[in-house]
């Protein structure tokens, strides 16, 4: 799979603005977060397209303001009937999250928001053991797919983009206060991913 690992704001910020997933450039193969003021905060902001999303508690959260801002965070997209990558995912990020400790934010948002109810998302993270401090997020379809490919959550060939299996193999993780942010492989070793993690707190 030919992931964009990286960000460009130019390819990213545009796609909020539309309803199709953008054509990757160069530029779109980079994430360019680096610490620093605040128009680089609301940079970051802005590719969160100020989505509102549910979380398994049925609770309305912006996902920006309410769970990135100041967070280190991990994101990924999944779905609950998925049969493919989000079973070794979801028990990928338990093993993390237990790894990391306290203080990372999770958040998995659904890719088939139609079925993935609150209710349904509720059960999926009982039946992983989610901890506290994880969030699965279901909501408006439309709205989904534009924030999967703010964040880089694509595939360069439209055939493979449009098979939402496809986009469950990758986390974003960010330190958001201090601008640092990478793509990982959703299936590596736990131990790198939280280490990984980790760094990015410093």
């Amino acid at each position: 799979m030919r992931w964009a690992s990286r960000l460009g704001f130019a390819v990213l910020l545009a796609a909020c603005a539309a309803h199709h997933p953008p054509t990757p450039t160069a530029d779109a193969a980079a994430l360019a977060l680096q610490s620093g003021g605040d128009s680089e905060r609301d940079a970051v902001a802005r590719r969160f397209c100020d989505i509102v999303l549910s979380d398994q508690t049925g609770r309305r959260v912006h996902v920006y303001e309410d769970l990135v801002r100041d967070q280190l965070v991990v994101i990924n997209f999944m779905f609950a009937t998925c049969t493919g990558t989000c079973p070794g995912t979801s028990a990928n990020l338990i093993r993390v999250q237990r790894l990391v400790g306290e203080g990372v934010r999770f958040i998995s948002i659904s890719l088939d928001p139609e079925s993935d109810t609150p209710e349904v998302l509720a059960e999926y993270a009982r039946g992983y053991g989610a901890g506290p401090g994880w969030s699965f997020l279901t909501g408006d379809e439309q709205e989904i797919e534009r924030l999967r490919v703010s964040l880089g959550f694509f595939d360069r060939d439209p055939e493979v983009d449009a098979d939402r299996t496809q986009h469950a193999g990758i986390l974003l993780c960010g330190n958001e206060p201090r601008g640092r942010w990478c793509h990982m492989p959703s299936l590596a070793n736990p131990e790198s991913i939280a280490a990984a993690v980790l760094r990015l707190r410093h």
